[in-house]
Protein backbone atom coordinates (compact mmCIF):
# COMPACT_ATOMS: atom_id res chain seq x y z
CA UNK A 1 0.00 0.00 0.00
CA UNK A 2 2.95 2.30 0.75
CA UNK A 3 4.59 1.35 -2.80
CA UNK A 4 1.08 2.22 -4.28
CA UNK A 5 0.95 5.93 -2.55
CA UNK A 6 4.28 6.37 -3.70
CA UNK A 7 4.61 5.77 -7.14
CA UNK A 8 1.48 7.37 -8.14
CA UNK A 9 2.91 10.76 -6.96
CA UNK A 10 6.94 9.94 -7.86
CA UNK A 11 8.72 8.02 -11.38
CA UNK A 12 12.07 8.07 -8.89
CA UNK A 13 11.82 7.00 -4.76
CA UNK A 14 14.98 5.07 -5.10
CA UNK A 15 16.31 7.97 -6.86
CA UNK A 16 14.94 10.98 -4.52
CA UNK A 17 15.67 8.62 -1.48
CA UNK A 18 19.08 9.18 -2.33
CA UNK A 19 19.84 12.66 -3.71
CA UNK A 20 17.05 14.33 -2.86
CA UNK A 21 17.80 17.44 0.20
CA UNK A 22 14.68 16.18 1.97
CA UNK A 23 13.11 19.45 2.88
CA UNK A 24 9.97 17.74 4.10
CA UNK A 25 12.21 16.27 6.90
CA UNK A 26 12.23 20.49 8.16
CA UNK A 27 8.40 20.68 8.45
CA UNK A 28 7.20 17.21 9.86
CA UNK A 29 5.06 17.99 12.87
CA UNK A 30 7.55 15.18 14.84
CA UNK A 31 10.31 17.17 14.80
CA UNK A 32 8.52 19.22 17.56
CA UNK A 33 8.32 16.53 19.70
CA UNK A 34 11.60 14.87 19.34
CA UNK A 35 12.71 14.63 15.61
CA UNK A 36 11.64 14.22 12.16
CA UNK A 37 10.26 11.09 10.69
CA UNK A 38 12.95 9.65 8.36
CA UNK A 39 10.82 10.31 5.31
CA UNK A 40 13.80 10.04 3.03
CA UNK A 41 15.65 6.64 4.15
CA UNK A 42 12.09 5.59 4.26
CA UNK A 43 11.46 6.24 0.49
CA UNK A 44 14.99 4.84 -0.18
CA UNK A 45 13.85 1.33 1.65
CA UNK A 46 10.59 1.16 0.54
CA UNK A 47 11.68 1.60 -3.20
CA UNK A 48 14.55 -0.34 -3.06
CA UNK A 49 12.72 -3.51 -1.90
CA UNK A 50 10.20 -2.91 -4.90
CA UNK A 51 12.99 -3.18 -7.37
CA UNK A 52 15.01 -6.11 -5.38
CA UNK A 53 11.33 -8.17 -5.63
CA UNK A 54 10.06 -6.74 -8.78
CA UNK A 55 7.11 -5.34 -7.42
CA UNK A 56 4.68 -3.92 -10.29
CA UNK A 57 4.08 -0.57 -11.33
CA UNK A 58 0.98 -0.01 -9.54
CA UNK A 59 0.47 3.35 -11.77
CA UNK A 60 -3.24 4.11 -12.15
CA UNK A 61 -4.25 3.82 -15.44
CA UNK A 62 -6.82 5.80 -17.66
CA UNK A 63 -8.09 4.21 -20.71
CA UNK A 64 -5.90 4.75 -23.97
CA UNK A 65 -6.41 8.36 -25.62
CA UNK A 66 -6.07 9.22 -28.99
CA UNK A 67 -3.36 11.78 -28.29
CA UNK A 68 0.71 11.70 -28.47
CA UNK A 69 2.73 13.85 -26.90
CA UNK A 70 6.72 14.30 -27.83
CA UNK A 71 9.29 15.23 -25.17
CA UNK A 72 12.59 16.53 -25.60
CA UNK A 73 14.69 15.78 -22.77
CA UNK A 74 15.33 12.24 -20.63
CA UNK A 75 16.03 14.39 -17.59
CA UNK A 76 14.15 14.05 -14.51
CA UNK A 77 11.41 16.03 -15.86
CA UNK A 78 11.00 15.24 -18.94
CA UNK A 79 10.65 11.59 -17.66
CA UNK A 80 8.59 12.31 -15.42
CA UNK A 81 6.30 14.19 -17.73
CA UNK A 82 6.42 11.02 -19.58
CA UNK A 83 5.15 8.86 -16.84
CA UNK A 84 2.64 10.55 -15.49
CA UNK A 85 1.07 11.11 -19.20
CA UNK A 86 1.44 7.21 -19.85
CA UNK A 87 -1.15 6.79 -16.64
CA UNK A 88 -3.36 9.34 -18.30
CA UNK A 89 -3.59 7.47 -21.57
CA UNK A 90 -1.27 9.33 -23.90
CA UNK A 91 1.31 7.89 -26.45
CA UNK A 92 4.52 9.60 -25.40
CA UNK A 93 8.00 9.74 -26.83
CA UNK A 94 11.44 11.12 -25.79
CA UNK A 95 13.87 12.80 -27.48
CA UNK A 96 17.56 12.96 -25.75
CA UNK A 97 20.67 14.10 -27.14
CA UNK A 98 22.86 12.31 -24.73
CA UNK A 99 23.47 8.26 -25.77
CA UNK A 100 21.92 7.26 -22.49
CA UNK A 101 18.24 8.85 -20.48
CA UNK A 102 18.68 10.21 -17.27
CA UNK A 103 19.86 13.75 -17.70
CA UNK A 104 21.61 14.99 -14.41
CA UNK A 105 20.69 12.18 -12.75
CA UNK A 106 23.25 9.95 -15.01
CA UNK A 107 25.76 12.38 -15.55
CA UNK A 108 25.89 15.11 -12.80
CA UNK A 109 25.82 13.09 -9.86
CA UNK A 110 28.34 10.59 -8.44
CA UNK A 111 28.17 7.43 -8.28
CA UNK A 112 28.87 7.17 -4.66
CA UNK A 113 25.28 9.08 -4.03
CA UNK A 114 23.12 7.46 -6.99
CA UNK A 115 24.53 4.02 -8.40
CA UNK A 116 23.63 3.22 -12.42
CA UNK A 117 21.59 0.35 -11.46
CA UNK A 118 19.48 2.22 -9.38
CA UNK A 119 18.60 4.91 -11.61
CA UNK A 120 18.11 1.83 -14.73
CA UNK A 121 15.75 0.47 -12.90
CA UNK A 122 13.38 3.06 -12.21
CA UNK A 123 13.69 4.23 -15.92
CA UNK A 124 13.33 0.97 -17.04
CA UNK A 125 9.79 1.27 -15.20
CA UNK A 126 8.88 4.45 -17.39
CA UNK A 127 9.61 2.44 -20.99
CA UNK A 128 7.54 -0.71 -19.70
CA UNK A 129 4.58 1.71 -19.77
CA UNK A 130 5.27 1.71 -23.37
CA UNK A 131 7.57 5.26 -23.69
CA UNK A 132 9.62 5.03 -26.85
CA UNK A 133 13.01 7.18 -25.36
CA UNK A 134 15.10 8.09 -28.13
CA UNK A 135 18.50 8.98 -27.42
CA UNK A 136 21.76 10.19 -29.31
CA UNK A 137 18.91 12.63 -30.74
CA UNK A 138 19.92 15.95 -31.08
CA UNK A 139 17.07 18.68 -31.09
CA UNK A 140 17.11 21.94 -32.63
CA UNK A 141 14.41 24.77 -33.23
CA UNK A 142 14.14 23.81 -37.30
CA UNK A 143 13.08 20.34 -35.58
CA UNK A 144 10.22 21.69 -33.81
CA UNK A 145 8.55 22.39 -36.41
CA UNK A 146 8.47 18.78 -37.95
CA UNK A 147 7.23 17.37 -34.76
CA UNK A 148 4.53 19.51 -34.26
CA UNK A 149 2.78 18.22 -37.35
CA UNK A 150 3.97 14.39 -35.67
CA UNK A 151 2.15 15.03 -32.04
CA UNK A 152 -0.67 16.50 -30.49
CA UNK A 153 1.74 18.42 -28.03
CA UNK A 154 5.48 19.23 -27.02
CA UNK A 155 6.85 19.51 -23.85
CA UNK A 156 10.42 20.78 -23.69
CA UNK A 157 12.93 19.85 -20.71
CA UNK A 158 16.01 21.49 -21.81
CA UNK A 159 18.27 20.76 -18.73
CA UNK A 160 20.85 23.52 -17.63
CA UNK A 161 24.03 21.15 -19.26
CA UNK A 162 26.73 23.81 -19.89
CA UNK A 163 28.92 25.54 -16.99
CA UNK A 164 29.41 29.41 -16.81
CA UNK A 165 32.51 30.05 -17.54
CA UNK A 166 34.98 32.49 -15.18
CA UNK A 167 35.14 35.81 -16.52
CA UNK A 168 38.41 36.96 -15.06
CA UNK A 169 41.93 36.47 -16.83
CA UNK A 170 43.63 33.05 -17.47
CA UNK A 171 39.88 31.29 -17.07
CA UNK A 172 40.95 29.10 -19.95
CA UNK A 173 42.83 27.38 -18.15
CA UNK A 174 39.58 26.48 -15.43
CA UNK A 175 38.14 23.09 -16.19
CA UNK A 176 34.58 22.57 -16.65
CA UNK A 177 33.08 21.55 -13.65
CA UNK A 178 29.92 19.48 -15.41
CA UNK A 179 32.41 17.83 -18.00
CA UNK A 180 34.56 16.38 -15.34
CA UNK A 181 31.69 15.16 -13.46
CA UNK A 182 30.52 13.43 -16.46
CA UNK A 183 34.03 12.04 -17.00
CA UNK A 184 34.26 10.88 -13.76
CA UNK A 185 30.68 9.08 -13.62
CA UNK A 186 31.97 7.34 -16.91
CA UNK A 187 35.37 7.24 -16.86
CA UNK A 188 36.79 8.10 -13.51
CA UNK A 189 40.22 8.85 -14.15
CA UNK A 190 43.45 7.84 -12.35
CA UNK A 191 44.03 8.68 -8.80
CA UNK A 192 43.98 12.50 -8.53
CA UNK A 193 47.44 14.46 -6.72
CA UNK A 194 47.33 18.01 -5.39
CA UNK A 195 45.23 20.92 -4.21
CA UNK A 196 42.54 21.43 -6.47
CA UNK A 197 40.59 24.63 -6.00
CA UNK A 198 36.88 24.12 -6.95
CA UNK A 199 35.34 27.64 -7.37
CA UNK A 200 31.59 28.15 -6.49
CA UNK A 201 29.35 27.38 -3.54
CA UNK A 202 26.54 24.67 -5.25
CA UNK A 203 25.44 21.99 -4.93
CA UNK A 204 27.70 20.80 -8.14
CA UNK A 205 30.96 22.15 -6.20
CA UNK A 206 29.96 19.84 -3.84
CA UNK A 207 29.97 17.11 -5.71
CA UNK A 208 33.07 17.68 -7.60
CA UNK A 209 34.69 18.19 -4.25
CA UNK A 210 33.75 15.05 -2.38
CA UNK A 211 34.39 13.20 -5.91
CA UNK A 212 37.92 14.82 -6.13
CA UNK A 213 38.84 13.68 -2.26
CA UNK A 214 37.82 10.18 -2.99
CA UNK A 215 39.89 9.75 -5.95
CA UNK A 216 42.82 10.74 -3.82
CA UNK A 217 43.31 14.81 -4.60
CA UNK A 218 43.11 17.80 -1.94
CA UNK A 219 40.01 19.63 -2.83
CA UNK A 220 39.22 23.35 -1.82
CA UNK A 221 35.87 25.23 -2.28
CA UNK A 222 36.45 28.71 -3.06
CA UNK A 223 33.29 31.01 -2.45
CA UNK A 224 32.77 34.54 -2.73
CA UNK A 225 30.05 34.32 -0.13
CA UNK A 226 29.78 33.07 3.27
CA UNK A 227 29.17 30.06 4.02
CA UNK A 228 25.67 30.37 4.94
CA UNK A 229 24.70 31.69 1.79
CA UNK A 230 26.12 29.02 -0.52
CA UNK A 231 23.26 27.12 -2.45
CA UNK A 232 24.46 23.49 -1.60
CA UNK A 233 22.17 22.09 0.46
CA UNK A 234 23.37 22.10 3.74
CA UNK A 235 24.02 18.26 4.59
CA UNK A 236 25.96 18.11 1.60
CA UNK A 237 28.08 20.78 2.99
CA UNK A 238 28.44 18.94 6.43
CA UNK A 239 29.65 15.61 4.78
CA UNK A 240 32.30 17.40 2.73
CA UNK A 241 34.23 19.36 5.54
CA UNK A 242 33.35 15.43 7.38
CA UNK A 243 35.29 14.18 4.69
CA UNK A 244 38.19 16.69 4.74
CA UNK A 245 37.07 19.15 1.83
CA UNK A 246 38.70 22.69 2.89
CA UNK A 247 36.07 25.44 2.25
CA UNK A 248 37.61 29.01 1.95
CA UNK A 249 34.56 31.51 2.09
CA UNK A 250 34.26 35.17 1.04
CA UNK A 251 37.11 35.09 -1.53
CA UNK A 252 36.62 35.54 -4.65
CA UNK A 253 38.68 34.38 -8.09
CA UNK A 254 40.91 37.52 -9.89
CA UNK A 255 43.44 35.91 -11.95
CA UNK A 256 44.25 32.40 -12.70
CA UNK A 257 48.30 32.04 -14.10
CA UNK A 258 50.30 29.39 -14.93
CA UNK A 259 53.13 28.16 -12.79
CA UNK A 260 54.48 24.88 -13.56
CA UNK A 261 56.38 22.73 -10.84
CA UNK A 262 59.20 20.22 -11.49
CA UNK A 263 57.85 19.81 -15.16
CA UNK A 264 54.08 19.41 -14.35
CA UNK A 265 51.36 22.08 -14.56
CA UNK A 266 50.24 24.23 -11.58
CA UNK A 267 48.51 27.24 -11.27
CA UNK A 268 49.01 30.63 -8.99
CA UNK A 269 44.95 31.50 -8.21
CA UNK A 270 44.67 34.77 -7.34
CA UNK A 271 41.75 35.45 -4.95
CA UNK A 272 39.90 38.40 -3.63
CA UNK A 273 38.92 38.43 -0.07
CA UNK A 274 34.91 39.93 -0.10
CA UNK A 275 33.10 41.78 2.56
CA UNK A 276 29.03 41.37 2.99
CA UNK A 277 27.15 44.39 2.94
CA UNK A 278 23.61 44.82 4.56
CA UNK A 279 22.43 44.87 1.61
CA UNK A 280 20.46 42.03 -0.19
CA UNK A 281 20.83 40.37 -3.18
CA UNK A 282 18.32 37.50 -4.33
CA UNK A 283 18.00 36.32 -0.46
CA UNK A 284 21.77 36.95 -0.14
CA UNK A 285 24.07 39.43 1.58
CA UNK A 286 25.79 41.10 -1.59
CA UNK A 287 29.47 41.35 -1.09
CA UNK A 288 31.98 43.77 -2.00
CA UNK A 289 36.11 43.83 -2.69
CA UNK A 290 37.82 44.45 1.00
CA UNK A 291 40.91 47.18 0.33
CA UNK A 292 44.31 45.68 0.38
CA UNK A 293 46.54 43.00 -1.78
CA UNK A 294 44.78 40.15 -2.72
CA UNK A 295 45.83 36.56 -1.40
CA UNK A 296 47.26 33.52 -3.65
CA UNK A 297 46.22 30.13 -3.92
CA UNK A 298 49.30 27.33 -5.31
CA UNK A 299 47.13 24.95 -6.65
CA UNK A 300 47.16 21.74 -9.50
CA UNK A 301 44.12 22.55 -11.10
CA UNK A 302 41.41 24.69 -11.08
CA UNK A 303 38.03 23.52 -11.53
CA UNK A 304 34.59 25.31 -12.23
CA UNK A 305 31.16 25.07 -10.62
CA UNK A 306 29.42 28.65 -10.75
CA UNK A 307 26.14 27.72 -12.10
CA UNK A 308 25.13 26.33 -15.30
CA UNK A 309 22.79 27.66 -18.37
CA UNK A 310 20.93 25.42 -21.28
CA UNK A 311 23.57 24.05 -23.61
CA UNK A 312 21.69 24.93 -26.58
CA UNK A 313 20.45 28.19 -26.17
CA UNK A 314 17.92 27.48 -29.33
CA UNK A 315 14.46 28.02 -27.68
CA UNK A 316 12.89 31.22 -28.01
CA UNK A 317 10.19 32.66 -25.78
CA UNK A 318 7.81 35.14 -26.95
CA UNK A 319 7.00 36.44 -23.77
CA UNK A 320 4.08 38.95 -24.79
CA UNK A 321 2.45 36.20 -26.84
CA UNK A 322 -1.41 35.03 -26.40
CA UNK A 323 -2.56 31.72 -24.93
CA UNK A 324 0.42 31.10 -22.90
CA UNK A 325 0.08 30.10 -18.64
CA UNK A 326 2.79 30.67 -16.27
CA UNK A 327 2.51 27.78 -13.81
CA UNK A 328 4.76 27.63 -10.38
CA UNK A 329 6.96 24.92 -12.24
CA UNK A 330 6.15 24.70 -15.84
CA UNK A 331 5.09 27.39 -18.82
CA UNK A 332 2.55 26.85 -21.27
CA UNK A 333 3.65 29.00 -24.01
CA UNK A 334 0.73 27.96 -26.82
CA UNK A 335 -2.26 26.75 -26.11
CA UNK A 336 -3.33 25.87 -29.49
CA UNK A 337 -0.61 23.50 -30.26
CA UNK A 338 0.53 22.65 -26.94
CA UNK A 339 4.12 23.52 -26.05
CA UNK A 340 5.10 23.53 -22.33
CA UNK A 341 8.56 24.44 -20.96
CA UNK A 342 9.57 22.39 -17.74
CA UNK A 343 12.36 21.53 -15.92
CA UNK A 344 15.23 23.52 -15.01
CA UNK A 345 14.46 26.66 -17.23
CA UNK A 346 11.51 26.73 -15.20
CA UNK A 347 11.75 25.10 -11.50
CA UNK A 348 12.16 27.80 -9.01
CA UNK A 349 14.72 25.14 -7.43
CA UNK A 350 17.50 23.10 -9.29
CA UNK A 351 16.32 19.82 -7.52
CA UNK A 352 15.40 16.26 -8.49
CA UNK A 353 12.39 16.55 -6.56
CA UNK A 354 11.13 19.66 -8.35
CA UNK A 355 12.01 18.54 -11.50
CA UNK A 356 9.58 15.84 -10.76
CA UNK A 357 7.11 18.48 -9.81
CA UNK A 358 7.54 19.94 -13.10
CA UNK A 359 6.99 16.99 -15.36
CA UNK A 360 4.18 16.31 -13.05
CA UNK A 361 2.60 19.48 -13.35
CA UNK A 362 3.38 19.76 -17.36
CA UNK A 363 1.55 16.34 -17.64
CA UNK A 364 -1.71 17.93 -15.53
CA UNK A 365 -1.47 21.07 -17.72
CA UNK A 366 -1.69 19.31 -20.79
CA UNK A 367 -4.66 16.91 -20.02
CA UNK A 368 -6.63 19.65 -18.69
CA UNK A 369 -6.00 21.53 -21.62
CA UNK A 370 -7.18 18.65 -24.48
CA UNK A 371 -10.08 18.62 -22.43
CA UNK A 372 -11.46 21.93 -21.58
CA UNK A 373 -9.06 25.17 -22.08
CA UNK A 374 -6.19 27.31 -20.72
CA UNK A 375 -8.80 29.39 -18.92
CA UNK A 376 -9.56 25.92 -16.82
CA UNK A 377 -6.13 24.81 -15.59
CA UNK A 378 -5.43 26.86 -12.86
CA UNK A 379 -8.81 25.98 -11.05
CA UNK A 380 -8.50 22.15 -11.83
CA UNK A 381 -5.00 22.15 -10.53
CA UNK A 382 -5.70 23.93 -7.23
CA UNK A 383 -8.18 20.98 -6.19
CA UNK A 384 -5.40 18.70 -6.73
CA UNK A 385 -2.82 20.94 -4.28
CA UNK A 386 -1.55 19.66 -1.42
CA UNK A 387 -1.52 22.11 1.70
CA UNK A 388 -0.36 25.60 0.87
CA UNK A 389 2.63 25.25 -1.42
CA UNK A 390 2.45 24.15 -5.42
CA UNK A 391 2.33 20.59 -4.67
CA UNK A 392 0.24 18.59 -6.73
CA UNK A 393 -1.63 15.06 -6.33
CA UNK A 394 -1.76 13.03 -9.45
CA UNK A 395 -3.45 10.36 -7.75
CA UNK A 396 -6.12 12.51 -6.79
CA UNK A 397 -6.63 14.62 -9.60
CA UNK A 398 -6.72 11.24 -11.30
CA UNK A 399 -9.27 10.07 -8.79
CA UNK A 400 -11.40 13.12 -9.75
CA UNK A 401 -10.98 13.36 -13.00
CA UNK A 402 -11.60 9.84 -13.96
CA UNK A 403 -12.96 8.50 -11.31
CA UNK A 404 -14.51 4.73 -12.13
CA UNK A 405 -12.60 4.54 -15.61
CA UNK A 406 -9.47 4.34 -13.31
CA UNK A 407 -8.13 0.45 -13.62
CA UNK A 408 -6.34 0.26 -10.28
CA UNK A 409 -6.21 -2.59 -7.15
CA UNK A 410 -7.42 -0.53 -4.41
CA UNK A 411 -10.20 1.96 -3.79
CA UNK A 412 -10.34 5.69 -3.81
CA UNK A 413 -7.39 7.53 -2.58
CA UNK A 414 -8.32 11.26 -2.31
CA UNK A 415 -6.66 12.68 0.59
CA UNK A 416 -7.60 15.88 2.47
CA UNK A 417 -5.41 18.51 1.09
CA UNK A 418 -5.10 20.37 4.36
CA UNK A 419 -2.26 20.95 6.66
CA UNK A 420 -1.97 19.47 9.90
CA UNK A 421 -0.33 21.82 12.15
CA UNK A 422 1.63 20.29 15.34
CA UNK A 423 -0.51 22.35 17.78
CA UNK A 424 -3.93 20.62 16.35
CA UNK A 425 -2.32 17.03 17.22
CA UNK A 426 -3.61 15.03 20.60
CA UNK A 427 -0.04 14.06 21.82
Amino acid sequence: EAWQKIAGENPFPSVCGRVCFHPCEQVCNRRQLDEPIAIRQLERSLADRAINESWPLPLKQVPAKNKTAAVIGAGPAGLAAAYFLAGLGYGCEIFEAQPEPGGLLRWGIPTYRLPVDILAAEVARIRDLGVAVNCSSSMRASHLQALQSRYDALIITCGYGRSIGLNISGAEHAVDGLRLLNEIRHRPPAQQKGRVAVIGGGNTAIDLARSLIRLGATPIIVYRRRRRDMPAFEPEIIRALEEGVELRELEAPLDIRPEPQNGRPAYRLTLQKMSPTRERIHGHRRVIPLEGQPGTLQVDKVITAIGADLADNWIALDEKADNQLQMSHCHLVNAHRPVILAGDITTPVKSVSDAVASGKQAAMALDILNDQNIQSITAEMAACQMGSGPALSMSDYMEKRYGPRIEEARGSSVRAPALVEFDQINL
